[in-house]
């Protein structure tokens, strides 16, 4: 099973991805260096709310949105 913080990560790469951005314009409008993105969209790394909360501001997400990941986890698992 996925932990939060990859499915997290996992969510914010879906939601970007639907934005038709790339990791360093969504790492640029937030102020982080690319490689930090790409920690977080792996699940190595748990953004602050700070910057949770710029991550869904830039993705035009309510902030709850980036939790809302249940779907990205495998199925046989749960």
């Amino acid at each position: 099973m996925k932990s939060a913080t990859e499915l997290l990560g996992g969510r914010i790469r879906e939601l970007r991805k639907k934005r038709g951005m790339i990791q360093e314009q969504l790492a640029e409008f937030i102020g982080i260096e690319q490689k930090h993105i790409s920690l977080i969209e792996r699940g190595k790394s748990y953004p602050s709310l700070d910057r949770l909360t710029r991550i869904a501001k830039i993705l035009e997400v309510p902030l709850p949105a980036l939790f809302d990941f249940e779907h990205l986890n495998d199925k046989s698992e749960l």
